[in-house]
């Protein structure tokens, strides 16, 4: 498989990413990586490394060319704050969301600290969120361009 530049540094041999062939459905293949090329590969006018994933067991209904999804897993967190990214805005300061105050009826911006994001579309949230509190996504016309 080819594996872009920018996320060959967050790879190493032995990584166990997750395989999902699209012909064959909902069913995982665990594998891990054997090798990477340490010489880069440009197709296109995009470099690429190549890299060689042994797969932990074969199928009978796996095939030469069929196309394969493959779910590297770089960072793990667990019992943390996260919030849609398109809830998230931005301004000269920071990053922020709008909270629900306690009286249901208005909201407040509350300034965040974004850790990392995941690859179902939230972000983490380091500090200036709470578990449990609510978010909305509050739309003006400034801030929507």
């Amino acid at each position: 498989m080819l594996i872009s530049e920018t996320d060959v540094p967050k790879l190493s041999v032995g990584q166990q990413p997750e395989l999902t062939i699209d012909a064959i459905g909902n069913t995982t293949f665990d594998s891990h990586i054997a090798r990477i090329d340490p010489e880069a590969t440009i197709v296109q006018d995009v470099t690429y490394y190549k890299a060689i994933l042994h797969l932990a067991r074969y199928d009978d209904r796996m095939r030469p060319g069929m196309s394969v999804d493959v779910d590297f897993i770089v960072s793990q967190q667990h019992d943390v704050v996260t919030v849609p990214l398109r809830f998230v805005r931005a301004d000269d300061t920071g990053n922020f969301v709008y909270v629900r105050n306690a009286d249901d009826a208005t909201f407040d911006k509350r300034y965040i600290e974004l850790g990392s994001e995941g690859d179902s579309g939230n972000v983490h949230i380091r500090s200036g969120l709470q578990d449990g509190e609510e978010i909305f996504a509050i739309y003006d016309k400034d801030t929507t361009k």
